[in-house]
């Protein structure tokens, strides 16, 4: 009967696992041999996003500026810290967590 239809429908619904909803992404790395289109990818991304906050930077130029930044921390602390900074293991000790944070807080979206 219609009523044992709509029954055994309901049922099988029950059953079926909801689709659940991609996550969105908190980042992508893209990588491939030289000359296949990274550099064009990354370009038009960045022209076409909506995103204010934002820097175009390629990622060895980037990755030389963040080891900069870091010895740049360490001689300054060094400084006023001296030799105990090798001593302390805090996040608050580390190079590499500080200058994170201060890139953070200079762009949202680096391309």
């Amino acid at each position: 009967t219609e009523c044992d239809e709509s029954e055994v429908v309901r049922k099988l619904e029950e059953t079926i696992p909801k689709p659940v909803p991609p996550m969105m992404p908190r980042g992508m790395y893209i990588y491939g041999n030289v000359g296949t289109g990274k550099t064009v990818l990354m370009d038009m991304f960045y022209e076409t996003t909506n995103i204010t906050r934002k820097r175009r930077v390629h990622f060895h130029e980037f990755m030389i500026e963040v080891h900069q930044r870091i010895h740049k921390w360490k001689m300054e602390r060094l400084k006023t810290k001296g030799r105990d900074l090798h001593i302390n293991l805090s996040s608050e000790a580390d190079a590499i967590v500080q200058v994170a944070r201060v890139i953070f807080k200079e762009r949202i979206l680096l391309a």
